[in-house]
């Protein structure tokens, strides 16, 4: 599935976004209060993606209803960033 996301889907939304004169990606992803997908987005993005679209950048919205998850998450994902 993120091979596929990584050679058909993504290119296409670049090239839309192109098009469009966006210069960012923002994707959704929903019940994902531990963080797996979005994080997983995040890496295809860092590690393989971003080489071939260096002036697109993406923004991932991660929600689920398990608020006390989510904020954990959050904060365990701006330690990795420091």
């Amino acid at each position: 599935m993120f091979a596929y996301l990584e050679h058909a889907v993504i290119p296409e939304l670049v090239r839309l976004a192109r098009k469009r004169s966006q210069h960012d990606l923002k994707t959704w992803s929903a019940g994902s209060a531990s963080g797996e997908e979005p994080y997983t987005l995040a890496m295809i993005w860092a590690l393989c993606l971003k080489r071939q679209f260096p002036d697109i950048g993406l923004q991932v919205i991660a929600t689920d209803v398990d608020r006390v998850l989510l904020k954990w998450t959050e904060y365990s994902l701006l330690s990795i960033q420091r």
